[in-house]
């Protein structure tokens, strides 16, 4: 037996409102699924944008650090051809001086231990006669002694001074005279202080001189005041008596009369 329902009009109102209530629980609203996909799509573009941003920072730092790394290498590659520029040059100096002192040494050999001068003279008693400066010099290279030319000219204007060779028109002619020696280091010194000494005293001379005109030049200055003091009072003394005499002879008249 199948029952029977009886639905009243309040029944039949429960049961709609419950059918709706199932129907909107079981389909989702077509405005609430719209505003989940704007929230999750905003998500995304602000993931995106710090991204880009991370991205950007780290693309900076990096070129930042490859900068500093190229500096950093340019310094030190400065700083490495500096160090080698001078290593250069110090090498270049020293090997310079090497080379001069050896120069320096063989010509010393070559001359067997003699002065240029001596060189010179010996030449000259060779050659036997007056010789020019290319004279002695071509003798001296046949000797293999070298010897640059303003150092032979030099040279001879010593010898000049020392009297030990004469010039006579373009050649040269030894005196006779001998080659003064050499003074020693002590020698020279006192050499030196000597003259030193000469010329302090001249100083001390010329001061006492300087002196002694600066007085004579004050002492006439005073004498040409006093001078000129005299004469003014002279002068003064003068125009009182004669001052004087106008006026006793303008009395005596005035008595007279």
């Amino acid at each position: 037996m199948v029952e029977e329902v009886i639905v009243t009009p309040v029944v039949e109102e429960q049961l709609e409102t419950v059918e709706v209530e199932q129907e909107e629980a079981i389909a989702p609203q077509p405005d609430a699924g719209k505003k989940r996909k704007a929230k999750k799509g905003k998500k995304k573009a602000k993931k995106a944008k710090k991204s880009k941003k991370s991205k950007k920072g780290k693309k900076k730092a990096a070129k930042k650090s490859r900068k500093a790394r190229k500096s950093k290498k340019s310094k030190k590659s400065k700083k490495s051809k500096k160090a080698r520029r001078v290593r250069r040059r110090k090498s270049t100096k020293k090997a310079r001086r090497a080379r001069r002192r050896a120069a320096r040494a063989a010509n010393k050999r070559a001359r067997g231990g003699r002065t240029i001068a001596q060189c010179v003279v010996a030449a000259m008693k060779a050659i036997k006669k007056p010789a020019t400066m290319a004279a002695i010099a071509k003798k001296l290279a046949s000797q293999k002694i070298k010897v640059a030319s303003f150092v032979l000219v030099k040279v001879m204007a010593r010898l000049q001074k020392q009297r030990v060779v004469r010039k006579s028109g373009a050649s040269f002619k030894l005196t006779g005279k001998a080659i003064p020696k050499a003074m020693s280091k002590a020698a020279a010194l006192r050499k030196a202080r000597a003259a030193l000494k000469r010329k302090a005293k001249k100083g001390g001379k010329k001061a006492k001189k300087a002196k002694k005109a600066k007085k004579a030049k004050k002492a006439k200055k005073s004498k040409k005041v006093a001078k000129k003091s005299k004469k003014a009072r002279k002068s003064k003394k003068s125009k009182k008596s004669k001052k004087g005499k106008k006026k006793a002879a303008k009395k005596s008249k005035r008595s007279r009369k």
